[in-house]
């Protein structure tokens, strides 16, 4: 019991861990051969002591000290190391994780090898993890035969010194000891997360790749995996449920080429979010189990499998077994629980989740599953049939009708099931498919989507549709945008010109193509053409077409004018002063002005800013920010028609000198010390004054742009009082803090 647990006499000196874990076992021929540790008093005891003064060494935040333990176990010693495990963060606070270390695999007396412990998660969710677990324990008693292999996780409450410092869960990683009595062989492999991530070819025999289920037939244990799936399914937890039916190992007997499914992480599968979460729909599909999992599902004789054991295991969760059973156990470790130091949910939260929220969901998930397993087809929900739009009308190319394509692909199935469809027009069947044509004479239609899952349900969707006939077509009008009288070319070659028939309408409304003519000459096709038209007056010819013999016609006039001689424009820039000081220390931020640059041929201008070779900016004027230092700043001004001017000025920019502070502040008469001043744009040499008499300034021992620091005597006539400090560069600038030092 717990409170045993609690009366254990701790010397001050050692460190006591208690562990709580279980070994799970299915097969009648496991539990012989592999003592079962389950009890629902609670579980075994691990001590774990430490030397004292390696208690605060292993505490320390971040530390990576491996540091000596001893465990004492049912009347056996091993030793060992322990270390935190970085990177590991509890759910519930800032808890340490640790990991336990052996030298090699230890054979312990529950009869399962290890070669490590480490404590993972924290104590949020201590009572769903195991209470998820027992409904594992007993499920796999039902179906020894199914051998339900799973990995285990333990509950664990660790004591320093004596005082519990945190409930938290122990990760064991899976090992082929404890699975190989399950399965009565010494040849197995497992294979964490499955196929995930796999390329190789492995002893999986393609199972990584094939998933009809006639194909995983030949390798995969489908009762199990399946009864596997409605265990962790049923209890309706968002760590499995609905992002996965399952996270999943898998276990390859190598003598029979077979593989078992090892559900893994029942952390967190009680979730009241997710109750009624149907145990039939999946939506995750990067998996490969998850994808085995469709395939059966689509199987009408799995999934009658599947709906079977869900309806047997829903036994397990009925509500006047369950909560008892869970009021029990909170009330047996509540006490552990709440004596966590720094809890950051506090008593109210626990209270409120053991004994409100998991008996909310236990009466909530057995209802939702039972409603939905009493309905037929195993709980198949109809899918929902969606016609893609159609418009309203359309009006025939001639009296025999006009062709329609009819899309029906949004439809879905709640279930995920996949579909079949059927197509009618004024109730008579055209074809299957969800994407077909059907052709359509003139007058008002009746369309009809039947959509039809594996399981027989059905679901309709009803559209009209009217086809006119068609009318007297009527030509279209051609219009060319506006184009100048003329334009000069930038060179002899000519210009490139945008013709442009957008403007161009049908009476119709049918839709039109276009084609152009320079000079009578056909020079291309399109609404907007562009084409390079040679120097003299050319004729532009547009035509347009309906589709329906019907043809419209328009032209204009251009004349492409020689270009002239160009001339290069003027770049200017704005006056700047020579220096520019700054208390920044990076730098001085400097609007750069063009605006007085000019063209004497009035073409537009461009502008492109430059300092020290690096662009900065374009625009007429910009603003930019000049380090320190001497700055050459260039501006490039170019009028598209070959002509480019630059202007280059300089600048240097300068760091105001300022004293933010002067170390120690307080000297004593007939006493010394090295003083140092820290500030801003000071030079080397600069060279520090200070006010009054009676003390020296004797060695420099450094001067740089923001530190001085000079060893200062202060002789025992020097009057006391405040002084003034001042630093003097080498060009004769200074800087001038008053009071900075006091005399006593």
């Amino acid at each position: 019991m717990i409170t045993d647990l609690l009366g254990v006499a701790v010397s001050p000196k050692r460190l006591l861990l208690a562990v709580f874990f279980v070994v799970f076992l299915t097969s009648a021929q496991a539990q012989t051969e592999v003592p079962l540790t389950w009890s629902d008093s609670y579980f075994p005891q691990f001590h774990i002591n430490i030397a004292p003064d390696d208690l605060p060494k292993l505490l320390a935040s971040g530390s990576t000290d491996k540091l000596p333990i001893t465990l004492n176990y049912q009347g056996k010693t091993y030793t060992g190391t322990i270390r935190q495990r970085l990177g590991n963060s509890s759910l519930c606070g800032d808890k340490r994780q640790f990991r336990f270390d052996f030298p090699g695999k230890q054979t312990f007396p529950d009869g399962y090898r290890a070669d490590r412990f480490e404590t993972d998660r924290g104590n949020c969710y201590t009572l769903h993890e195991w209470l998820a677990w027992k409904i594992m324990d007993q499920a796999a008693q039902r179906h020894p035969d199914l051998k339900v292999l799973r990995k285990k996780y333990n509950v664990v409450a660790i004591y320093f010194n004596g005082e519990l410092y945190h409930v938290q869960t122990l990760l064991e990683d899976v090992n082929k000891d404890l699975l190989e009595p399950q399965l009565g062989t010494r040849q197995i492999t497992i294979y964490e997360n499955g196929c995930y991530g796999r390329t190789d070819p492995t002893e999986l025999g393609g199972l990584c790749n094939v998933f009809t289920p006639a194909q995983m037939k030949e390798s995969l244990q489908i009762p199990s995996f399946l009864y596997s799936a409605a265990v962790v399914q049923m209890l309706g937890g968002n760590d499995n449920y609905p992002s996965y039916p399952f996270n999943y190992n898998f276990v390859h007997e190598t003598q029979t080429n077979r593989i078992w499914f090892m559900p893994d992480d029942l952390d967190n599968t009680i979730d009241a979010s997710v109750v009624h979460t149907n145990p039939f729909s999946t939506i995750y599909t990067e998996g490969d189990s998850q994808r085995h999992f469709v395939e059966l599902l689509n199987d009408p004789e799995y999934r009658a499998m599947y709906r079977a054991y869900l309806q047997e295991l829903i036994a397990l969760i009925q509500p006047e077994q369950l909560k008892p059973l869970v009021a029990a156990k909170y009330e047996q470790v509540r006490a552990t629980l709440l004596a966590s130091p720094n809890l950051p949910l506090g008593t109210d939260w626990y209270d409120y989740v053991y004994l409100s929220e998991v008996p909310n969901w236990v009466d909530a998930r057995y209802q939702f599953l039972k409603d939905l397993l009493d309905q037929n087809n195993g709980g198949n929900r109809p899918p929902l049939a969606v016609i893609a739009p159609l418009p309203a009308s359309i009006e025939a190319p001639d009296a025999e009708g006009v062709t329609v394509q009819l899309n029906g692909t949004a439809s879905t199935d709640p279930d995920n099931d996949s579909l079949t469809h059927l197509w009618a027009v004024d109730g008579h069947e055209i074809g299957q498919g969800a994407i077909i044509e059907t052709k359509l004479v003139p007058g008002v239609h009746s369309i009809t989507l039947t959509v039809k899952d594996i399981q027989g349900a059905t679901g309709s969707a009803t559209v009209s549709l009217q086809v006119v006939a068609p009318v007297s077509n009527r030509s279209p009008v051609a219009v060319i945008a506006p184009l100048p009288a003329s334009i000069e070319a930038p060179n002899p070659d000519g210009v490139a010109v945008q013709l442009d028939g957008t403007a161009s309408t049908d009476p119709d409304n049918d839709s039109l193509t276009y084609y152009w003519t320079v000079d009578g000459q056909e020079v291309g096709q399109g609404a907007l053409f562009t084409t390079t038209l040679g120097i003299g007056v050319h004729t532009i010819g547009l035509t347009v077409k309906d589709g329906r013999d019907g043809v419209g016609n328009a032209t204009a006039s251009i004349r492409v004018l020689a270009p002239v001689i160009n001339r290069p424009p003027v770049a200017v820039i704005a006056p700047l002063p020579s220096e520019i000081v700054t208390a920044d220390a990076f730098g001085a931020m400097v609007r750069l002005d063009g605006t007085a640059s000019t063209d004497p041929d009035n073409d537009l201008l461009t502008y492109t800013w430059s300092v020290n070779g690096q662009d900065v900016g374009q625009g007429a004027t910009v603003e930019v920010m000049l380090p320190l230092g001497w700055r050459v700043i260039t501006l490039t001004v170019s009028d598209g028609r070959g002509g480019i001017a630059k202007e280059i000025v300089s600048v240097q920019v300068t760091l105001a000198m300022s004293i933010e502070s002067v170390s120690p502040s307080v000297l004593t008469r007939s006493g010394a010390a090295i003083v140092v001043i820290k500030g801003t744009g000071f030079s080397s040499p600069a060279y520090v004054s200070i006010s009054g008499s009676g003390t020296m300034l004797d060695t420099y021992y450094s001067r740089s742009e923001t530190n001085i620091s000079v060893y200062t005597r202060v002789f025992s006539f020097a009057a006391p009082g405040p002084r003034d400090v001042t630093v003097v560069n080498k060009d004769g600038t200074s800087v001038t803090l008053r009071g900075a030092l006091f005399i006593q």
